[in-house]
C-alpha cells in the first residue's frame, strides 16, 4: 500500500446527501444521475465523486453520511435534492482501489489501522471522498477503479 501525497486545489462539487447504509448508495445514484443528466451537467471534464463522513465500523448503519458528487464550475446553483458546496483544498494521501465496491471496506481497514498508523501522517478531520475512475455500467465489478482520498492534517 503505497499513496501518492497530493496537494489538491478547493474542488466545486454538486450533490445529493444521503444517511443510511453505504451498501445503498447505488440507488442514490440513481436518482442523482438523470437529474444532472437531464440539466446538461455531464461534460467530458466531470468527475463522479462519492464522499463519506463516518467510520461504519463506529456508526450504526443507519445514521452512515454520505452524498454522491460531480464536479462542477463554481459557478453551478443548487436545483431540486441537488445541492452545491467544495471539497477542501489541501493535503491528501491517494489510494488506488481495484475492485467491487462491496470490498472496499477491507481496504479502508488497511488504510486507517495501518497505513496511517505507520506513515508519519495524521488524518484531518475532513471527510475522506472517492473519485470513481470507471463505471459499474459497463466495468466488471473486479475491475472498477476507485482513487481514495484521505486529507491529511501534515
Amino acid at each position: 500500500m503505497n499513496p501518492e501525497i497530493k496537494d489538491i486545489a478547493e474542488i466545486p462539487i454538486a450533490y445529493m446527501s444521503h444517511k443510511g447504509d453505504y451498501n445503498e448508495m447505488a440507488t442514490v445514484w440513481q436518482r442523482f444521475m438523470p437529474l444532472i443528466a437531464s440539466n446538461n451537467l455531464i461534460t467530458p471534464e466531470t468527475k463522479f465523486l462519492g464522499v463519506y463522513y463516518d467510520d461504519p465500523g463506529e456508526t450504526p448503519a443507519e445514521q452512515l453520511r454520505s452524498e454522491v458528487c460531480i464536479t462542477v464550475p463554481a459557478s453551478f446553483k443548487p436545483f431540486d435534492n441537488i445541492q452545491y458546496r467544495t471539497i477542501p483544498a489541501g493535503k491528501y494521501a491517494v489510494f488506488l482501489y481495484k475492485g467491487p465496491y462491496e470490498d472496499s471496506p477491507e481496504f479502508y481497514g488497511k488504510i486507517y489501522h495501518e497505513w496511517i498508523p505507520n506513515s508519519g501522517h495524521t488524518p484531518s478531520e475532513t471527510p475522506c471522498f472517492e473519485r470513481y475512475l470507471n463505471s459499474p455500467e459497463d466495468t466488471a465489478p473486479e475491475e472498477l477503479l476507485t482513487e481514495i482520498y484521505v486529507s491529511l492534517e501534515d
